[in-house]
């Protein structure tokens, strides 16, 4: 049961811009991103039936709880009002503190979550990731125990843009 009615007429390559925007605006880390993906798994039952949701407005709504929930320092809404202009979408400040609460009400003001949680709704992802890494270990380790990795060093990550590299470590 999907809950509320996710918008169908919205381009999922849109979608997909509009989450990298504000991903690398945002300089969003990984555990954010898997964070924001539990709770938008959480709000999917609980929204109300017959309401048209774009899902850039979910994205953006977990984003920022799991963001104020596991970074200290965190944005303020204005900064993600900011951060959501993406071509002919944004909100407003007013619209982020609105959305904000409005989520906050759905998920009963409950962000907390157990390790096992995550680990259930991210599933999918971790036997992908655990594929992945499997035959990178059989591919990095030839001959006699020379390591082939022509991986970029930890927390930098390639990027087609000349001069652009996103660090995402602290």
């Amino acid at each position: 049961d999907r809950g509320g009615d996710w918008s169908s007429d919205v381009c999922s390559s849109d979608l997909d811009y509009f989450i990298s925007t504000v991903v690398r605006k945002a300089n969003i880390q990984a555990p954010i991103l898997l964070t924001t993906l539990l709770y938008i798994s959480r709000l999917r039952s609980k929204l109300p039936r017959g309401i048209r949701y774009t899902p850039h407005i979910i994205f953006l709504a977990c984003l920022i709880l799991s963001e104020k929930f596991l970074d200290d320092s965190c944005f303020y809404n204005r900064d993600w009002a900011l951060c959501s202009q993406c071509d002919e979408f944004g909100l407003s400040n007013e619209e982020v503190n609105i959305l904000e609460k409005g989520v906050l009400f759905l998920l009963d003001w409950n962000l907390s979550f157990q390790i096992s949680e995550l680990e259930h709704h991210l599933e999918p992802f971790l036997i992908l990731i655990r594929e992945s890494n499997a035959s990178v270990k059989s591919i990095a380790y030839r001959g006699n125990g020379v390591v082939l990795n022509n991986r970029m060093p930890r927390g930098k990550i390639r990027s087609d843009r000349k001069s652009t590299r996103l660090n995402y470590s602290h």
